[in-house]
């Protein structure tokens, strides 16, 4: 008789049985690591876009408003739509994108389960000035299915934008004086 190499059948059932509890193991780790790592991504892109717009304002001498924008041309819809930022020569307010102005970038809507909210005074519009200000301060907030757990912040100065930490390590990002307590209104904190 020859040397037989290969596997039996019984090795094989045991090797897929294995594999299988092992992925089984693996995937709700793998989900938690996509979604913290898109909400960064995100995250990421708001500090970009507002950074972006101050420098624009004051290279250009003109304000410069982000505002949320469904199709990318005109100020509508929702921050989780998209957003867009433009040169706003005639400072209105509410921004609108008149034909004088000039978009300068476009940020596509977020993925589905993902949202983008922000304080009652951000809702509509930011707008940097020439001496790189904006005109309001607040917070955006980040979620994925508006859980708060796992969630992001922006906190907007009218100077910068930095990503709010987590103090207390609950995984819910601290603003003001406490942790986020709403992903639809992120201005509110609950108080220690």
């Amino acid at each position: 008789m020859g040397l037989h190499r290969g596997f039996s059948l019984i090795e094989m059932l045991a090797t897929v049985a294995v594999a299988a509890v092992l992925a089984a193991l693996a995937a709700p780790a793998f989900r938690e690591l996509v979604i913290r790592n898109r909400l960064v991504t995100y995250s990421n892109d708001v500090i970009s876009a507002v950074n972006f717009a101050r420098s624009e304002a004051v290279r250009r001498g003109l304000p410069v408003t982000l505002c949320p924008s469904t199709g990318g041309t005109s100020c509508t819809g929702s921050w989780s739509e998209g957003w867009i930022v433009f040169v706003n020569k005639n400072d209105d307010n509410p921004a609108v994108v008149g034909e004088d102005d000039i978009v300068l970038r476009v940020y596509p809507s977020l993925a589905d389960d993902y949202s983008m909210h922000a304080s009652p005074v951000l809702v509509d519009h930011i707008t940097y000035r020439a001496d790189g200000s904006a005109n309001e301060a607040g917070v955006f907030s980040l979620c994925h299915r508006k859980e708060l757990t796992g969630a992001r912040a922006v906190i907007l100065t009218h100077l910068r934008a930095r990503v709010a930490r987590d103090t207390d390590g609950d995984r819910i990002p601290n603003i003001d004086a406490g942790n986020m307590i709403d992903c639809v209104n992120p201005s509110l904190a609950a108080r220690p």
